[in-house]
């Protein structure tokens, strides 16, 4: 009797098993990507990214090439933002900028 082949038995094999992933999501660990956070707290991608520039965003975790951020992380952030609002020199060139890109 011939041998089959090894893609045949590859298909057998994997025909075999069951195709069924279950992911289970603990509901403590909600934790969000940077677009959410963004869409969250209604600011800009581009406004995220200025803010990791200048170290003013909330601590972020890099979990394979995923970029998320807890909710403990995020009230922090707020806080911070509230207690330590940006310079005024900083809200300038922001401004700056926003009418360059306008004109």
């Amino acid at each position: 009797m011939p041998r089959k082949s090894v893609q045949v038995q590859a298909a057998a094999t994997a025909a075999a098993v069951p195709r069924t992933i279950q992911i289970v999501r603990s509901e403590d660990t909600s934790a969000i990507s940077v677009q959410e956070f963004c869409a969250r707290n209604k600011i800009g991608e581009s406004s995220y990214f200025y803010l990791k520039a200048i170290g003013r965003a909330p601590k972020s975790t890099r979990v394979g090439r995923r970029v998320i951020i807890f909710p403990q992380d995020e009230a922090a952030w707020r806080q911070s933002i509230q207690d330590n609002p940006l310079p005024a020199s900083l809200r300038r060139a922001a401004e700056a900028v926003a009418k360059k890109e306008a004109a």
